[in-house]
């Protein structure tokens, strides 16, 4: 995990980089500003990118061995009837040729798991 958003911080320089620029060479004020506003939130992302790296690093060395954690001691997700497990496969035959209001139901039925079902 840690390789992949290793890339990810690499593209948040880059394309900071690249709007900095940018308003370095805007023709109007307005247009810096807004260039100089996108370079703010990729360095923002970055920075949150390499929280998370060094929090996995922290919880690695933490609990060697232990982290991440493979499932145990997680909740487990709810029962839609809407998929089936076979081993590490999770497929979910039904969604594909699924009636209009099968999506409304799901809605309801996730609602009613979050917050109880609604009193009449």
């Amino acid at each position: 995990m840690l390789l992949r958003l290793e890339e990810h911080i690499t593209n948040c320089r880059i394309r900071a980089a690249e709007f900095e620029k940018m308003a370095r060479e805007a023709s109007s004020g307005k247009a810096a500003v807004q260039y100089l506003q996108l370079a703010k939130s990729w360095r923002h992302l970055e920075k949150n990118y390499e929280f998370v790296v060094a929090l996995e690093r922290f919880l690695q060395s933490t609990f060697p061995g232990q982290w991440p954690p493979r499932g145990e001691g997680l909740p487990k997700r709810p029962d839609l009837g809407l998929f089936q497990e076979s081993g590490d496969t999770v497929t979910a035959p039904g969604l594909a040729s699924a009636d209009p209001n099968m999506w409304r139901d799901l809605l309801v039925r996730l609602v009613n798991l979050k917050w109880g079902s609604p009193s009449n």
